[in-house]
């Protein structure tokens, strides 16, 4: 039983990792680009651009990331439900 618990708690743990990874992503192209902005008025505007587009750029992959984790999380979802047939399967004759 803890083994079969440890698998679902695995298959589940990649879900949420990658869902944490697209909200870090997101809150890297806000936070990029406003502090991009404050740089590029109060020191350096070179380095304010650079950072902006660092910002823009995690933006960008934080769209490919959502049409991942969405993927990923129905293809997971459709995976432990089939695990857990198959374990129900192996108790059931």
């Amino acid at each position: 039983v803890a083994v079969i618990f440890a698998v679902y708690v695995s298959l589940w743990s990649v879900i949420i990792s990658l869902w944490a990874v697209f909200g870090s992503l997101i809150a890297c192209a806000f936070g990029g680009v406003a502090s991009g902005i404050i740089i590029s008025l109060t020191q350096n505007t070179l380095t304010g651009i650079a950072v902006i587009g660092v910002g823009i750029l995690c933006g960008g992959l934080s769209i490919f990331m959502f049409y991942g984790c969405e993927l990923i999380s129905k293809g997971i979802i459709i995976l432990t439900k089939k695990f857990a047939l198959w374990i129900k399967s192996c108790f059931i004759t």
